[in-house]
Order: structure tokens, then sequence, then C-alpha cells
């Protein structure tokens, strides 16, 4: 598809795609022109339909929680250090029998400890769920800015496909 601007006679311009591929390959089997408002209007359709099907959203973390899961992930990485060293102190020395047991003690620690630390950030990172009530959702679309449709826009589409034959199809990110 190629974009081509156009100039109305009260000034005003109007953005339209035709097909691209039509003058090189001829692959195009019409002369199809797509305008942008035509594809706005259809998108906000579809936003407003996916809208009013959500009734949970996950809740944000806050920078507490956020704070805890990059300190638990630091001492994870700590952890994983240490038993690294105790490997390579274990394959390069030639240990006593009370030495090998306190090796195995502290790995067996530090084993314990990394696991307690992944429960906790498991549950930590785990998604919450909120009910939301879609008419607000939509209350919310309805009055937002055209700067605010367009992040909503953003974060709810993938990618907006438009075949040659004029057919739009949207690929959801949700």
């Amino acid at each position: 598809m190629t974009t081509i601007n156009s100039s109305r006679s009260d000034g005003t311009k109007r953005i339209y795609f035709t097909c691209s591929n039509k003058l090189n390959k001829k692959t195009c089997s019409g002369t199809v022109t797509i305008h942008a408002d035509d594809i706005e209007n259809l998108i906000y359709t579809f936003i407003i339909s996916k809208l009013s099907k959500i009734n949970t959203i996950p809740k944000t973390f806050g920078y507490h929680k956020i704070q805890q899961i990059y300190n638990i992930k630091t001492k994870l990485a700590e952890l994983s250090e240490k038993k690294n060293q105790l490997k390579k102190f274990l394959l390069s020395a030639e240990l006593n029998i009370i030495a090998a047991e306190m090796v195995n003690s502290q790995a067996e620690q530090l084993h314990n400890e990394q696991c307690i630390l992944i429960n906790k950030l498991n549950s930590l990172q785990k998604k919450d769920y909120q009910h939301i009530d879609s008419d607000f959702l939509l209350d919310l679309w309805t009055t937002a800015s055209f700067e605010e449709k367009r992040a909503v826009s953003d974060i709810l589409i993938e990618r907006i496909n438009i075949s040659g034959d004029g057919d739009i199809e949207i690929v959801w990110n949700i």
C-alpha cells in the first residue's frame, strides 16, 4: 500500500492508501482506495468492541513491589555466583571428609535459600487482577484525546494488515 496525501478544495488534506504493487507486479485486482479516516473509524469501532469485552485488568506493580523483585533477583544472582564458586572449589581441591561435609552443608544451605527466594519472587510476580466495569472503559475511550487514543491503540494493536484488495485485518496484542 502506498500512502497518498491529497488536498481538498476547502484546503484540508485527506490521506488515503492505494495498492503499491499495481504498477510493479500487477498484483492488484483492481483499483482499491482506502481512506485513512475510514481506517481510523473502523479501528475505533473494533477497539470499542474489545473494550466492552474486558471485565478484568491486571493490577499494576507499585514501586515497593518492583524494588522487592529487584532485590530478590539480585540476591538470587549472588547465590548463583556462590554456588558456582563452591563447584569450582570442589572440582579443584582435594578435600578430606570433614571439609567435604562442610562444603555440602553450605551448598545445601545456599540451595534452600535459593528455593525460598524463588518462591517469594514467584508470589510477587504473580499478576493480580481487579474487576473493572466495561462501561467505565468505554466512557474513558469516548472522552480521550487523539494522543490518548493513539497510545491505547499502540498497546492494544500489534499491527494492521491491509491486503491489495482492501481487506483490513487487525492483529491484537490482547
